[in-house]
């Protein structure tokens, strides 16, 4: 075995079956789509395969630049070893000449092993190296170097040159049947053609890149408040079920109570109400939390996505006719049921601006032409910003430098969450502002035609 980053080179003629592995997380898969559509350009006529995990299928699943998407669910124990086995037994019986894992877990390792292609593409891992013919270096530092760019390093064997955002975005093909139902939702919800969608996305599957719901809810507020064209969208995924209800409900009484003034602004709250934590076990903290009380988010639960959901948003039911054009703003916080990945991905293309955290709705929403501010906690933007056309909208806000961050994300080591709390909805509503002020809603690139 070999990890001469150049070696294959000489085997371009011969490539004609190519096997890409990516099986989570969502980010992560729309991270590889720059370079599915780096390699279908080296390789017009190569058979592009693709295995992933049900919860990220939805981005890859109508990609024009692949011939087959391969949805594999995870089980665990023997089960979960079986099937595998077989799927190792299938991609074998297809004779790839080269695989590629863009992932480097055990699973992905395994499979990559598995599918006995003579020329396997991985990175230098620690016992299970072994299982590629070519490694690749991934320092464990967490530089400032975007994610695309890291899993690129892969596709430098096959002599792809590096990216750039405008020729390689990140994509996901629109699907019409999810367009179609989008249109039905927001028509039945009373959003006109002339209404500024603002999707406001207010959880993310990892705990320690939640904004605090209730910085949320007095960003929502005001931006309800300032225009009444102004439609506010608020969605949240299956690891925080009632996240989006919580905040919707807050930030229509934040409303009312202030009389829908156009002054409603976005307040920072009282910073022992920020650092606010619940501990797990001696002193350090795994999370932040909302206060609880009289505030009627109550409280923020821990949870992560569960593998196979690609589901976010709430249901919750309308309490008000929008026949009057919204004119009191709380009638501007609507609610409008899940979304599916692939609907999120049509509701962005009508939107007017998206806000959320570091999580996959967020490189969802890089796939449209949506003007966007990400918020960044433990994460640096340098390393996980939305990958796409710099020309387009893209702002990025996050507390500063600080010396603990980026971390782990298993332990805050200050124990206050500081990068997340130090965000203010102050700056973010700024942020946003400018994001609106500049820019259309639209899609990102011509919409990839689906396949």
């Amino acid at each position: 075995m070999s990890s001469d980053p150049h070696i294959l080179t000489s085997l371009h003629p011969q490539i004609s079956r190519i096997l890409l592995v990516r099986l989570r997380e969502i980010g992560d898969v729309v991270f590889t789509t720059p370079a599915i559509r780096a390699l279908r350009h080296k390789f017009p006529d190569a058979r592009l395969t693709y295995i992933v995990e049900p919860a990220g299928a939805p981005v890859v699943a109508l990609n024009p630049h692949l011939n087959d998407v391969i949805v594999a669910p995870r089980a665990g124990g023997l089960r979960g070893a079986l099937d595998d086995l077989a799927l190792g037994r299938r991609l074998r019986a297809s004779r790839f000449d080269v695989a590629i894992d863009f992932h480097g877990g055990p699973r992905a390792s395994l499979l990559t092993w598995l599918s006995g292609a003579p020329e396997r593409i991985g990175y230098e891992i620690a016992a299970r190296g072994w299982m590629y013919t070519t490694r690749v270096t991934r320092p464990r530092a967490l530089r400032p170097r975007h994610s695309v760019e890291n899993q690129w390093d892969l596709l430098v064997p096959l002599g792809i040159a590096p990216p750039d955002r405008a020729s390689f975005p990140v994509e996901m093909a629109s699907d019409p049947d999810a367009v179609a139902a989008v249109d039905a939702r927001l028509s039945r919800a009373g959003v006109r053609a002339a209404d500024a969608l603002v999707v406001v996305h207010v959880s993310a599957g990892n705990p320690f890149r939640r904004w605090p719901l209730e910085h949320f809810v007095a960003l929502i507020a005001a931006l309800a408040a300032e225009d009444p064209a102004r439609r506010i969208i608020v969605t949240a995924g299956p690891s925080e079920g009632d996240a989006a209800d919580r905040v919707i409900a807050a930030a229509r009484v934040r409303l009312q109570q202030s009389g829908g003034s156009k002054r409603t602004r976005p307040t920072n709250g009282d910073p022992r109400d920020q650092g606010r934590l619940q501990e797990s076990g001696g002193s350090k903290r795994t999370r932040p939390t909302d206060p609880v009380g009289s505030d009627p988010i109550g409280s923020d639960p821990v949870g992560s996505d569960p593998v196979g959901s690609d589901h976010v948003g709430r249901v919750l039911p309308d309490r008000r006719s929008l026949g009057e054009g919204g004119s009191d703003p709380a009638d501007r916080i609507l609610s409008c049921g899940e979304f599916s990945l692939a609907e999120l991905r049509a509701l962005l293309d009508r939107a007017a601006l998206y806000i959320g955290g570091d999580s996959g709705p967020l490189h969802i929403a890089a796939t449209t032409r949506v003007p966007i501010v990400g918020l960044f906690g433990p994460t640096l933007p340098e390393r996980s910003a939305p990958w796409r056309d710099e020309r387009l909208a893209c702002a990025s806000v996050d507390a500063g430098p600080l010396p603990c961050r980026p971390c782990n994300q298993r332990v805050c080591e200050p124990g206050d969450f500081r990068c997340l709390t130090r965000i203010t909805p102050d700056q973010v509503a700024g942020a946003a502002q400018r994001a609106l002020a500049t820019t259309t809603a639209g899609s990102a690139i011509p919409p990839t035609p689906s396949r």
